[in-house]
Order: structure tokens, then sequence, then C-alpha cells
């Protein structure tokens, strides 16, 4: 590869490079340098109590922890459930009450879960608000939300597709009775 140069050379050639390049655009790096020590400051004199911080970093995560750990009490008996891996963070759950195809797609556009769902199978979603869903028969899905289920997103036997999974936007359809 360098055979006539040896790795000390290239080292020295690459750190005089390096140094006039700093050199002719040192006005920068000082810049850069005050607004880190600005940063610093502001932080140090307007950083608030780590110690109240945490207090609230706490009280907003416990109760959706607490939540997720249920298990809901679903309406049909369970035939078999998918993606149980994703159960400790998962809040929200679906069952089949009849047979649908269910396609959950990431961010990105990405199939993370496409099937026949089948009379009493489970489904454990992923953590997080960026998924969106296609049902074959949107009528035939319980959704669970945080332990709670929701009311149906559409009626039997109707394919529906683009529905956020995040939990905020399920809970604005309401709590089923």
């Amino acid at each position: 590869m360098y055979s006539d140069k040896t790795l000390e050379e290239i080292l020295v050639n690459w750190c005089k490079t390096a140094i006039r390049y700093v050199k002719k655009h040192w006005i920068w790096f000082a810049a850069c340098f005050a607004l880190d020590i600005l940063a610093l400051i502001l932080v140090l004199v307007f950083g608030g109590d780590k110690a109240n911080i945490a207090e609230e970093v706490k009280a907003v995560v416990e109760p959706v922890v607490a939540v997720a750990d249920v298990e809901p009490d679903f309406r049909y008996p369970v035939r078999e459930k998918f993606d149980a891996k994703n159960r400790k963070g998962s809040r929200v759950i679906l069952q089949a009450e009849k047979e649908s195809w269910v396609r959950i797609d990431d961010a990105k556009g990405n199939s993370v879960f496409s099937r026949v769902l089948l009379p009493g199978d489970v489904y454990y979603m992923p953590a997080g608000d960026n998924f969106k869903a296609t049902f074959g028969n949107v009528g035939a899905i319980d959704v669970w939300v945080d332990g709670q289920l929701i009311n149906k997103l559409g009626t039997v036997n109707t394919r529906k597709s683009g529905i956020s999974m995040a939990p905020s936007a399920l809970k604005a359809a309401g709590v089923a009775e």
C-alpha cells in the first residue's frame, strides 16, 4: 500500500496538513471554542437542580412502565403470540377476533410484521410512535393500549391502511365500554 513511506512519515505529513488547515481557518476554531465555553458557563449557572429533574423524569416514566407490564384480559382465548419479545415494552397489543391480514410498517415504510392473524392470535407492537398499520379486516382486530381495550378502528370486512399505531393516536379512538 505505502511501500516507500513509513507509517511515521505518513503521520507526520497528516499532522502538518492538519496544522496548516487550522492556521488557515483559525477564526472558526476560535469561535467554536468560545461558544463551547459560553455554553458550559450557561449550563453551570442555569443548569437547575439535578435531583429535581431526576424526580420529574421518574414521575413520567414509572406510570408507563407499570401499565406496559400488565397483560390485558383478552376477550378471546389466546391461540398464538407473535413478537412476544416486544411484550416488555409494548404499549399496544392486537388480538384477532376473526381472520384478518395485518401489516405493520416502520417510519421508513419497511414492513416489520405481515401475516394473517387467526381468531385468538396476539401481536405485540414494538415500542415507539412511528408505526403505521394496514388491516385487511379492521373490524376483526381488538386493539389494547396500556392494558385497555379501545373502540374498533373500523367495521368488519373493511380494509384500512395508514393507521397510526402511536398509543396517543389510538387512545383518541376512545376506550371500549
